[in-house]
C-alpha cells in the first residue's frame, strides 16, 4: 500500500471510469458507483498529503528560496461521482434540493439548447455518448448524482480545512496569501443537464472564489466581475513583480481594498468545445449574459431572469441590447485575438 500510495493515485482510481454504458441502471449511465479505493489512496488524499508534506518541507528550511508558490489541484468534484469511503453515503438523496431549473423544457432556451436537449433526454444519452443522461431521468436519481458530488466537495473541504491548520501550526499563516476558486462549475441538474458544457447558465461560469491576504479585510463580498485571468496578475502585485503587458487579466487589488470598487464592465468567455465541436463566445455584464453560438444565440437578463429561463435573442424587443452586447463582445475578442484562448474560464 505504501508504494502505491507514493505513486500517483490517478492510475490507480481509472477503474472507475471504465464502465460500460450500455446498461438499464441509469445511476451507472451517469457514472454513480461505489469503487474500491480506499480514502487514504483517492487522489484527494494523495493532493493533500503532498500540499502538507511540502509546507513541512519548506518550513524545515529544506529549500534555498525563502518564499513559496504551492499550487494545490484536486480533481474533484468530478464525474465520476464516486467519492470513497464515508463520503460515499454522507448525504442522502431524500435530503436533497433540486435546482429551481431542474424541469427545465427549454421551450424559451437557444435552438442550441433545445437541440442538445432533446438529444440528451429524449435518447439514451446524447447523440455521440458522450456524458449520457438516462432517458425519463427521474428526481430520486437526480438527487443521488447530486448527493454523491456533495460527498466530493465534503472531501475536499476536509482536506482544505488540513492544509489551513498545517499552515497555521507550522507559522506560515500570517504570512502567505490563499486562493481558492475552481476550473469551472459542474450544472449538477440545472436545466436538466449534468456535466459541463457547451451549456454556459450560471451553474457552469460562476465559480466560487475565495482569498485570504495577511493584513487584509476579513469578512467581506464582492459582486463586482472579475474572471480568472485576473488571477496571475493579482498574485504578481501582491509579491510586488511588475505585470507583463502581454497579460489578459487586471489585478483585483482595488478590489480587496475596497469590495465595492470594479475593475471589469464586462467579462468575456471564450469556449471551443472538443466533445461537442462547437465554438462559443459569451459576455458577462451586471445585468446581461450573451453567448454566440455558429448558428445560434443566447440573451439572458440576469437581473429579472437570474435561473435564465427566458432567452431573449429573438425577442425584437431587446434588439437594441443584443446589437450593443453583440459590439461589445466583438470589441473584446478582437482585443485578444493575439492571445491564446483560455479553455477553462468562469467567473
Amino acid at each position: 500500500p505504501l508504494r502505491i500510495k507514493d505513486s500517483d493515485p490517478d492510475s490507480m482510481i481509472q477503474t472507475k471510469l471504465n464502465i460500460s454504458f450500455d446498461t438499464s441502471n441509469p445511476l451507472t449511465k451517469l457514472q454513480v458507483l461505489e469503487h474500491k479505493i480506499p480514502e487514504e489512496l483517492y487522489s484527494t488524499t494523495f493532493v493533500k498529503e503532498s500540499t502538507i508534506d511540502f509546507l513541512k518541507r519548506f518550513s524545515e528550511g529544506k529549500y534555498s528560496k525563502p518564499n513559496f508558490f504551492v499550487f494545490c489541484s484536486f480533481p474533484d468534484p468530478h464525474h465520476s461521482f464516486s467519492p470513497p469511503g464515508k463520503y460515499f453515503n454522507m448525504y442522502k438523496p431524500e435530503d436533497i434540493i433540486l435546482p429551481r431549473t431542474f424541469n427545465d423544457t427549454h421551450e424559451n432556451s437557444s435552438r442550441f439548447n433545445q437541440k442538445h436537449y432533446n438529444e440528451t433526454l429524449n435518447t439514451e444519452g446524447t447523440v455521440k455518448n458522450i456524458f449520457p443522461i438516462p432517458k425519463n431521468l427521474t428526481e430520486e436519481e437526480a438527487k443521488t448524482v447530486i448527493a454523491k458530488s456533495f460527498g466530493m466537495e465534503k472531501m475536499i473541504d476536509d482536506a482544505i480545512g488540513e492544509i489551513l491548520n498545517a499552515l497555521e501550526e507550522l507559522g506560515l499563516s500570517d504570512n502567505t496569501v490563499v486562493i481558492f476558486t475552481s476550473d469551472h462549475g459542474d450544472l449538477g441538474g440545472d436545466h436538466r443537464f449534468f456535466f459541463k458544457g457547451p451549456f454556459l447558465y450560471q451553474g457552469l461560469i460562476k465559480i466560487p472564489f475565495l482569498i485570504k491576504v495577511p493584513n487584509g479585510l476579513k469578512g467581506q463580498i464582492s459582486e463586482s466581475l472579475v474572471s480568472s485571468i485576473d488571477i496571475p496578475e493579482t498574485i504578481l502585485e501582491l509579491e510586488g513583480f511588475s505585470i507583463p503587458n502581454s497579460m489578459q487579466g487586471k489585478s483585483m487589488i482595488p478590489i480587496l481594498n475596497n469590495p465595492e470598487e470594479k475593475i471589469n464592465d464586462s467579462i468575456l468567455i471564450e469556449m471551443d468545445d472538443d466533445h461537442n465541436d462547437e465554438k462559443t463566445r459569451t459576455l458577462i455584464t451586471d445585468d446581461w449574459r450573451i453567448t454566440i453560438f455558429r448558428n445560434y444565440g443566447e440573451l439572458y437578463n440576469l437581473k429579472d431572469d437570474s435561473d435564465e429561463m427566458n432567452n431573449l435573442w429573438d425577442n425584437i424587443s431587446f434588439m437594441e441590447v443584443k446589437e450593443e452586447l453583440i459590439f461589445k463582445l466583438l470589441r473584446k475578442c478582437i482585443n485578444n485575438q493575439q492571445k491564446p484562448i483560455i479553455r477553462d474560464c468562469g467567473y
